[in-house]
């Protein structure tokens, strides 16, 4: 594997076996000669799922549960605005239904033209002509587009999807308000002081508030066409249009939690190894399962193994191995290739589990 652009890091555990092991190899971030350090945090991207689903089952809220449920008759409910709300009958989704994404609401992010009314773009970045209107904000408008004007655009001009099953970031927005409802606390506070993570929030995109500046984490990138990538933790650092970099900073922020959470791989393997052994109440493997599988099975050590877990762009990932058709755990696996994935060798994929993970068992 050809890692050419900066570094990777990954946090293993071997279950059975009562052991765990940091990895990192490579440089901190493009255009620096540090080398990774264990203790260097990740970007968990769109792995930063997980979190909110593991932290709204730890508060007791069932896969059955619905949103109206839970929100209790709180005006507006659970802070998400009526228009929004009621357009898209969020009351009778469950969260079994928003954390698997068998919805029908469109993507604010990623939504295309059979659900959204679109706005037409044509400038020098190159993403297709036609952007919804979240990300023509971004693009054209260069800034960030925060929760309530997200609530209203989704209302204004967001249809449902055709079907349900497709993946929308939507989903973890309303998880989002959810579980700050239940906990009275804003996400970054609540995974630390109810989950122990040892994570941060750069943005929250809620409260238009920038918490903590991201110096102590690794490259990970992000691209708008498939080929030209941008490092979305330090622009500056690949070659880019000055365009794309300026737009990263307002991509996060709109991203929510669930998209700009940075972390201690270490600490995040060790809440999915509390997971495991039960020791995080409310919360089973069995729920954890019924998200959508976004990892093919593998054989380690000629025992087939299915993940429990989620990956994001950049091969950033969080899951458990357990053995195919069971819950019984034998592996975590937690971390990010943060290298330019242009530079990886035909063959070579950057999302799942590295070769070097073989080397740790």
């Amino acid at each position: 594997m050809q890692l050419v652009r900066s570094g990777t890091q990954h946090a293993f555990v071997d279950i059975v076996k009562n052991k765990s092991y940091v990895v990192s190899t490579g440089l901190f971030s493009a255009g620096s000669d540090r080398k990774m350090e264990d203790d260097d945090l990740i970007l968990m991207a769109g792995a930063g799922k997980l979190i909110l689903a593991i932290g709204l089952l730890a508060e007791g809220v069932g896969l059955q549960s619905t949103v109206s449920s839970i929100c209790n008759g709180s005006s507006p409910p659970c802070s998400m605005p009526l228009p929004f709300y009621d357009k898209f009958n969020i009351g009778t989704l469950t969260v079994g239904a928003l954390l698997s994404h068998n919805t029908k609401l469109p993507d604010f992010v990623n939504a295309g033209s059979e659900s959204v009314t679109m706005q037409a773009y044509s400038g020098s970045v190159p993403v297709p002509n036609e952007l919804n209107p979240v990300m023509f904000a971004i693009i054209d408008q260069e800034r960030p587009v925060l929760d309530d004007e997200k609530f209203q655009m989704l209302a204004d001009f967001y249809n449902e999807t055709p079907q349900q099953g497709g993946y929308s970031n939507t989903n973890y927005l309303v998880v989002q308000y959810l579980l700050e409802y239940v906990t009275q606390m804003p996400i970054y506070v609540s995974i630390k002081d109810r989950l122990g993570l040892e994570c941060h929030q750069p943005y929250a995109s809620r409260f238009d508030i920038t918490y903590d500046p991201m110096s102590m984490v690794a490259s990970s990138y992000w691209t708008f066409d498939d080929v030209n990538y941008v490092d979305i933790v330090r622009s500056d650092a690949t070659p880019s249009s000055s365009l794309q970099d300026a737009l990263v900073p307002y991509i996060l922020h709109t991203a929510g939690p669930s998209g700009n959470l940075y972390c201690d791989t270490s600490s995040v393997a060790d809440l999915l190894l509390r997971v495991v052994n039960g020791d995080v109440a409310n919360v089973e493997l069995s729920d954890l399962a019924t998200m959508l599988p976004v990892f093919e099975d593998i054989t380690i050590d000629g025992s087939l193994l299915t993940s429990i877990g989620v990956s994001s762009t950049g091969g950033v990932e969080a899951r458990i191995l357990v053995d195919a058709g069971t819950t019984n755990a034998k592996y975590i696996v937690v971390g990010s290739f943060n290298t330019d994935v242009s530079e990886y060798q035909d063959g070579d994929d950057p999302e799942g589990i590295p070769m070097l993970f073989a080397g740790c068992f």
